[in-house]
This record gives structure tokens, sequence and C-alpha cells, in this order.
């Protein structure tokens, strides 16, 4: 008696894991909807939102911290060394791509923000220089490295949409990059031109929190 009733117990915790995970997803599908629709219409300057979006899908039902140390500790970093953590494969090819428009970060810059990467996404873009309607991401380095390492990751994973350009901007505003297909790429010239109409989409607001 005692062991059915502990097997109909751990059977109803599993059936309620799934439906929460099938919740979660739901909620995932509905806040992309909404942040890409926002995009179409105006310039949405935000690193958190698909981030948190995309981390839901690859570690559902772990806190937004949790699941990015552990995206970052199995993709975007190499511990196989003896010494200090290293850029993955992923990682360094990706810093190379950026390299190449003005993003020169050296290498244990961008490890050691991998580190820190919850609470830097989590600050505000403060730039409001992007040009036309779209999703925008950066900053200054090696912060723009970082997100655009874990962009590039998830849509390579399919845990965020590989189909939609993501439009990076550096330091002084400017868009430099577009990351679409999991890839670094150039940004189209009219992205490039910047004015005074850009909105900030505030992650603390408009998501809820999952960290």
């Amino acid at each position: 008696e005692k062991e059915r009733l502990i097997s109909e117990k751990e059977q109803m915790i599993s059936e309620k894991e799934k439906r929460a995970q099938i919740l979660e997803e739901q909620l995932m599908n509905i806040k992309e909807e909404r942040l890409l629709s926002e995009s179409r219409l105006r310039a949405v300057l935000n690193n958190r939102s698909l981030i948190e979006i995309g981390i839901a899908r690859y570690r559902p039902g772990a806190t937004l911290t949790q699941g990015i140390l552990q995206f970052v500790d199995e993709h975007l970093l190499d511990k196989s060394g003896k010494g200090k953590p290293s850029l993955s494969k992923h990682s360094r090819r990706v810093c190379t791509e950026m390299a190449k428009y003005g993003f020169g970060s050296i290498e244990q810059a961008v490890v050691n923000d991998m580190f820190h990467v919850m609470h830097e996404i989590s600050k505000p873009l403060h730039q409001k220089s992007a040009a036309k309607a779209g999703y925008y991401v950066g900053g200054s380095s090696p912060l723009a490295e970082v997100v655009v390492c874990m962009l590039t990751k998830l849509q390579s994973m399919n845990h965020v949409p590989d189909d939609y350009p993501v439009y990076v901007i550096d330091e002084r505003g400017q868009a430099k990059v577009t990351v679409l297909k999991g890839e670094v790429l150039p940004i189209a010239d009219d992205a490039c031109e910047p004015r005074e109409a850009a909105e900030e989409l505030d992650g603390a607001e408009e998501l809820e929190t999952r960290a």
C-alpha cells in the first residue's frame, strides 16, 4: 500500500511538472510574439528580453540566473584546460567576426563578463540613436560580444527565432552588425543611419522576472 501511494504521488508530481512546462512554453510564445510585434513597429533596445525567452526554453523550470549560468558553462566557455576558463570555439568565432566591425575586447574581458552577464543584461540600454524599427541589443564591449555569443547560440539551437534579424549597436548607439540564423552578418545600410526614434523596452517592466 505504501509503495502504491508513493508511486501515485510521483506520478502526480510528474504530471504537474509537465503541465507547468507546457504553460511556461505557452507564456514564452506569447512574450516572443509580443516582443517581435513591438519591434516591427518601433526600435526596441533591450539586451535581456530575447535571452530570457531563449533560456526559458533551454532550461524549463529554472530561474533565469540558473539557466544562464548553465548555458554559459555548457556552450560559451571552455573549462577543459588546467588554467582559467577560456572562450568556447563558438564564442571565439563570434568575437572574431565582431572584431571586424569595431568590437575589439580581449578574450579574457569577454570571459570575465560571462560570469556577470545576468547583472549586465538587466541594465537598460541608454542609447537612443538606433535607426529603423527592429530589435536592438549590444552596447559597449565586452557586453556586446557576450550578448551576441548568447543570441547566436540560442538561434542555432532554435530556442529563439533564427529568421528575425537582431541588430547590434555599439557604445555610441550605431548599428554595426546583424545576428541572423546563428551568424554575425553585415548590417543593412538603412539601419546604420542614427535618428532619435528609438524607444527602450524595459525588461523588468514588460516581461515577468524569472531571476
